[in-house]
């Protein structure tokens, strides 16, 4: 009965705490072994976005740590044992991968909430953020012809992908900090509906 009641909890707190009409994001705490995948191809505003995730809901009672997919050796069993190495510390996790496969979300679903976010753009905005990122790190013809090929590849791939939320970061739509803002927000709010 005790577990049946914990349950219970785990689904309904949200909405009897925020309700279903609310206006701004609730500063949420929410259950422990929470995961939120943002994924999305190479340049859409991942991490950009993980990052300002993270700070949002960082609150006393509710740790959150970004694990990401390019600074653990692009492997996706180090990224799902590094999430589960957080998760038993009682650290939500939010994943920032531009690679996903689905033995992924059934490997972490067992210890976890999981929220699977989709960040993408129009091609032509991914490539033009890629030309700046090709600037900003000097990176050679070569390098930067392999990391053009990449996004588009990326692009691609995360096409197929099924995610609980899907966000566009066009860079027409608005504000880059505005946009920002929104995203997350956006994410909160599904977060604690989910």
């Amino acid at each position: 009965m005790k577990k049946i009641i914990q349950i219970l909890i785990f689904f309904f707190a949200p909405f009897f705490l925020f309700g279903e009409k609310q206006e701004s994001p609730p500063n949420p705490s929410p259950v422990k072994n929470t995961v939120i995948f943002i994924m999305g191809g190479s340049c859409s505003g991942k991490s950009t976005i993980a990052h300002q995730l993270k700070e949002l809901l960082q609150t006393e009672g509710s740790a959150w740590d970004v694990v990401d997919f390019d600074n653990i050796g692009e492997s996706l069993e180090n990224l799902v044992a590094a999430t589960h190495g957080l998760l038993e510390k009682n650290i939500n996790v939010i994943i920032d991968t531009n690679t996903y496969e689905d033995w992924m979300l059934t490997d972490l679903e067992h210890n976890a909430h999981v929220l699977k976010v989709l960040i993408y753009a129009p091609l032509k905005d991914l490539l033009i953020r890629d030309e700046k990122r090709t600037a900003i790190c000097h990176r050679n013809i070569d390098r930067a012809w392999n990391a053009r090929l990449f996004v588009i590849d990326s692009h691609e791939r995360s096409n197929s992908w099924q995610t609980d939320l899907q966000i566009n970061t066009a860079t027409e739509i608005k504000d880059k900090h505005e946009a920002i803002s929104d995203c997350c927000d956006t994410i909160i709010k599904a977060l604690v509906k989910k």
